[in-house]
């Protein structure tokens, strides 16, 4: 993949997709499944900073989209909001995604500029900073794998370890520390490369 804005902004809508997004296929309910346009792409946020970064994004990439207050619910104090993206646009995202909520296997082999942008929005979605690394738990083991080979590729150390899951304390799910420094989402990128493992 080149380095462009262009494919810089879909690593980063993919990535969006894959950690905080819903993909909703209707189409297998259509009469004619595949000439069905029922798809679409929706994300539940709460924090200000999430909405107004992917709906910069959006706006940035000339994808429409609609936004509409959600329910509360359980202890949640701050007001979702539903971001949802329709037709030819949410057909290209299940594409590009192969169907299905997981980082593409190809993007082992992204260049390292289009990797630190993957990590940048790692961080911002589905990741959190711990002092120089990024903290990342998931119960898909496809996407893990496809990370610690880009992560391999460009001698980006990580270790592994398991966190509790956030909807069954019980249950440990695994957890990647990646060793990486940014300023901010959208700054300049300190990415930390080193050949051995902490």
């Amino acid at each position: 993949m080149k380095k462009n804005s262009s494919d810089e902004n879909w690593i980063k809508l993919l990535t969006w997709t894959a950690m905080d997004g819903t993909m909703v296929d209707s189409s297998k309910y259509a009469k004619n499944p595949a000439n069905s346009s029922q798809k679409r792409i929706q994300f539940k946020l709460s924090k200000t900073r999430k909405l107004m970064s992917l709906m910069g994004l959006l706006n940035e990439m000339k994808i429409t989209y609609t936004v509409k207050a959600a329910t509360k619910s359980g202890e949640n104090k701050l007001q979702p909001y539903v971001i949802r993206i329709y037709g030819d646009h949410a057909k290209d995202i299940f594409s590009r995604l192969h169907g299905s909520k997981s980082i593409p296997s190809e993007w082992a082999d992204l260049t390292y500029e289009n990797a630190q942008v993957f990590l940048q929005t790692l961080e911002e979605t589905d990741g959190y900073r711990d002092h120089d690394r990024i903290s990342w738990a998931a119960t898909d083991a496809g996407s893990m794998n496809t990370v610690k080979a880009l992560l391999q590729k460009h001698d980006i150390s990580w270790s592994d370890g398991y966190t509790s899951s956030g909807f069954d304390r019980n249950k440990k799910i695994p957890k990647m520390s990646i060793k990486y420094k940014t300023e901010w989402y959208g700054r300049k990128t300190l990415c930390d490369k080193t050949n051995n493992r902490f």
